[in-house]
């Protein structure tokens, strides 16, 4: 009886009560979506390397001729019409900072790169940076 007591005297501040729980379960449900996909620069290389994983490079085709992560190969590449395999193909998709590779990543149910080519640079690890003359 205290309980239903309280609830209808208090009946505002149970209501901001449920309305800030329901905001807080959506903002975790977003957020676990973004990161669901994401990979870090260092699970990146391991799966590249351990479980065939591709890196692919959405930037623009010139910002990707002067600089990329090494064996990258640009999404234009990959996206040309080819003979259909039985074999899906796994990809990291990487972008300047993430925000792009995320929309693609999770359309395609791939992989990205979390934080992008600037955390990779940042973490001052190995890129195919080409000589401009």
């Amino acid at each position: 009886m205290e309980i239903l007591t309280f609830l209808t005297h208090y009946w505002w501040l149970v209501s901001i009560i449920v309305v800030v729980l329901i905001a807080i379960v959506i903002m975790e449900s977003l957020e676990s979506n973004q990161t669901k996909n994401a990979v870090t620069c260092d699970e990146g290389i391991l799966k590249v390397n351990d479980a065939g994983y591709i890196w692919v490079d959405t930037r623009t085709l010139k910002k990707f001729n002067e600089d990329a992560i090494i064996g990258a190969k640009h999404i234009d590449e990959i996206k040309k019409p080819k003979l259909k395999s039985n074999k899906k193909s796994k990809y990291i998709y990487y972008c300047q900072n993430g925000s792009e590779s995320l929309k693609i990543a999770q359309k395609e149910a791939q992989l990205y790169l979390k934080g992008g080519f600037d955390v990779w640079t940042s973490q001052s690890l190995p890129t195919d940076k080409k000589e401009i003359s």
